[in-house]
């Protein structure tokens, strides 16, 4: 892993990024937004995780649909392939290619590679703990 805790003691200094690095066509929270984190030196990527009606996780900031999004929707009450299917805005309200990433797509993504500070995974910590679990990823989450 980039950053094993040894290294991360060693280091004593730590960069989070809130959400990846976001902005202009980046939305937050998706894998480009991480990948830009780490490409600019961070050592912990935080998301935020949410439930879907159909009890799988998706990476998102409830509460935020209408600014990311562009619609006033809950997501909380989607399915994970209505939530996976919907396209975030830019800051001028135009669609992207970007879609709200499934937690599973971006654990797969970032195992060994950096730490993951899950944000809001509480509601739903089974589930979460499931996930990180099937993946064998303990040693690189913060929860």
């Amino acid at each position: 892993m980039k950053n094993s805790l040894k290294s991360a003691a060693e280091k004593k200094l730590l960069i989070a990024a809130h959400r990846g690095v976001w902005g202009g066509n980046i939305a937050p929270n998706t894998i480009e937004a991480f990948e830009a984190a780490l490409a600019q030196g961070a050592d912990i990527l935080e998301m935020d995780v949410l439930r879907t009606v159909d009890n799988h996780l998706v990476v998102f900031h409830t509460g935020m649909e209408k600014y990311h999004l562009g619609r006033d929707i809950c997501l909380n009450n989607l399915t994970e392939k209505e939530i996976l299917s919907i396209p975030y805005v830019n800051i001028d309200g135009v669609e992207t290619e970007q879609r709200i990433q499934s937690f599973d797509s971006v654990l797969k993504r970032f195992k060994g590679r950096c730490f993951l500070n899950i944000d809001r995974g509480w509601e739903d910590l089974e589930l979460v703990t499931k996930a990180v679990e099937r993946y064998g990823m303990q040693d690189q989450i913060l929860l």
